[in-house]
């Protein structure tokens, strides 16, 4: 859970900050892209995100004003966007003017159990991580190309400037996520190879030394 407003804040400007791009990115035309017919379209699954600030919000005594109905879809991409700015800056004003950090550890009633409000804030960037991973996906299936958000996307890849401009609009840990995503897989494999020596070693010494005991 978030202990601070300030933590919260740093990682929600970036978080926000990612989902902001993907909206921008889509058509009015991708909004009915769907998986199947019994699933959320596109359109839908953004929508949701945005009106998700205040549906989630409400369950504490934050009040600002933010879209708070996910149904019926608006259809413009364009409308979309705009209103996710709103609530989102609507969201963050209210934080700074109605919370301090000890709001954070007051409890409240959430989905049939009792948590306090840093892990109600936790639970939103994580929720919104999750749609923003299935609108992803519908978007490829659009034909839209689609931003990195923990490390560059396959566009980036493709394009060297792309890539360093994704690396300069980072936040910190979004940062040191790329690093990790690329840099990650050389720790593995090196640690993996010092194990398998290690195991090797040790197995070797103790085989000699129980022949050497045997004798």
């Amino acid at each position: 859970m978030f202990q601070s407003l300030d933590s919260f804040l740093r990682s929600w400007e970036y978080e926000a900050n990612a989902t902001q791009r993907l909206l921008k990115n889509l058509t009015d035309g991708s909004l009915k892209q769907e998986i199947t017919s019994q699933n959320w379209t596109l359109g839908r699954i953004a929508w949701h995100t945005v009106a998700a600030i205040h549906i989630i919000a409400s369950n504490t005594n934050l009040t600002f004003e933010a879209p708070s109905e996910d149904w019926p879809v608006p259809t413009t991409a364009q409308f979309i966007a705009d209103s996710y700015q709103q609530a989102s800056d609507a969201f963050v004003q209210a934080l700074k003017t109605q919370w301090i950090d000890k709001t954070l550890e007051e409890r409240i009633d959430f989905l049939g159990q009792k948590i306090p409000n840093g892990s109600l804030l936790m639970f939103l960037i994580q929720h919104q991580a999750h749609h923003r991973g299935q609108m992803t996906v519908l978007m490829r299936q659009a034909g839209l190309p689609v931003l990195g958000i923990y490390g560059p996307s396959k566009e980036e890849h493709s394009h060297p400037k792309k890539q360093k401009n994704l690396l300069e609009r980072r936040e910190p840990v979004g940062f040191f996520c790329y690093i990790y995503l690329i840099k990650g897989w050389k720790l593995y494999s090196f640690l993996g190879s010092l194990l398998k020596y290690l195991k090797s070693y040790v197995l070797n010494y103790i085989f000699a030394d129980f022949k050497t005991t045997a004798r």
